[in-house]
């Protein structure tokens, strides 16, 4: 895992922070409370963060093999 130096979200434009967010959480599989003490922001917002991302369209998941009922 990469050593992360602390981010405060107040550098980053909104887009910037949801895609940093989005890496942090979804790529090196870090905790909400992990992300909100990187960003400096509570962990509800990283919720909300995280939330819009996926709503708009800063992440997308792809499944690409056949899925059978689940």
């Amino acid at each position: 895992m990469a050593v992360i130096e602390n981010e405060k979200a107040s550098r980053f434009p909104d887009a910037e922070l949801k895609a940093r967010a989005a890496w942090h959480y979804y790529v090196e599989g870090l905790t909400q409370e992990r992300i909100s003490e990187i960003l400096g922001v509570g962990r509800i917002k990283v919720h909300r963060i995280l939330s819009a991302a996926r709503e708009e369209g800063v992440v997308q998941f792809r499944i690409r093999d056949s899925v059978v009922e689940c």
